[in-house]
């Protein structure tokens, strides 16, 4: 799922650019028409090509459980415009669980009826890659969902139908809710082989190691031919040492484990750890496992 912003597509970090450019002009509101004043939220929406017409329907399998969909969030590429947000809640609480009641900032006016749902989604920091120093874009995390019971002209009262294993604050986020639909493998079809190599630029929940069913974000994504379902072997160049006689001694990579992309952006990707015999952490490099 992922969450681009409105109706017009996040300006790309060029390599040259030392910042995040801001979207060329404001994102639409829900239904991507100009005017809105909500920034969209795309969830971890990929499109999963069908079958042509009596072509043979192989062995399918989801990428990963929709609740690991759900949550894993993205790096999101420009900064969006300000959003709609939880501006209070009935009991004061600082942490809000399902069943909770809350106020937002949003009404009628923006489609906020009794019975609808929003996304709830937090904001994280600037990703920086750890080699280059460049900005790749802003850390995204799908919180959950709020359903609407009561709404004026601005403001509503909602309830928090569903959190996605991360809190969720006064202040978080509000976006529209767009249906989550998991991507589908086939597990009798041949990989595609493809020559593609990368690094972990991120933990998800700015953890320090990470290991099985774990998610981390990568620095390659769309248009360098990464696609969901893709396996990558994870990995950690071994370490140049010294002997006595002042050799040079290469070691040989270590092979910590697998991982399978989620959601892909542009430039950046969403992967789930499979299969973990080390820990892993940011830095560590990624190579697609079907070379050609």
């Amino acid at each position: 799922m992922s969450l681009p912003v409105g109706g017009a597509p996040p300006l790309r970090v060029e390599d040259s650019s030392s910042r995040i450019n801001a979207p060329a002009t404001p994102p639409a509101w829900g239904d991507r028409t100009a005017g809105g004043s909500l920034p969209a939220i795309r969830v971890f929406h990929p499109s999963v090509t069908p079958e042509a017409p009596g072509e043979e329907q192989g062995v399918q399998r989801p990428v990963a459980a929709r609740h690991q969909m759900e949550g894993a969030g993205y790096i999101l590429s420009a900064e969006p415009p300000p959003a709609k947000r939880i501006v209070a809640t009935m009991e004061d609480r600082e942490t809000l669980a399902e069943g909770d009641v809350v106020y937002v900032n949003l009404g009628k006016a923006e489609g906020a009826f009794p019975g609808a749902t929003f996304f709830v989604y937090r904001l994280g920091r600037l990703i920086v890659h750890p080699f280059t120093q460049k900005p790749l874009g802003y850390l995204v995390t799908v919180l959950g969902t709020l359903e609407v019971i009561d709404s004026q002209e601005k403001t509503s009262v909602a309830m928090v139908a569903d959190s996605y294993n991360n809190p969720i604050f006064k202040g978080d986020r509000i976006a529209p809710f767009e249906e989550i639909e998991v991507p589908q493998v086939d597990l009798l079809k041949i990989p595609e082989a493809k020559e593609i190599q990368g690094v972990i630029v991120a933990l998800k929940d700015d953890k320090q190691f990470a290991g099985h069913s774990d998610i981390v974000y990568l620095d390659r994504g769309g248009e360098d031919g990464v696609t969901p379902g893709d396996v990558f072997t994870v990995y950690r160049p071994g370490k140049v040492i010294e002997e006595l006689a002042l050799e040079k001694i290469q070691l040989p990579q270590v092979e910590l484990g697998e991982l399978t992309v989620i959601s892909t952006q542009e430039r950046t990707a969403t992967a789930l750890i499979t299969y973990s015999a080390v820990e892993m952490r940011v830095g560590d490099r990624v190579a697609y496992k079907y070379k050609p």
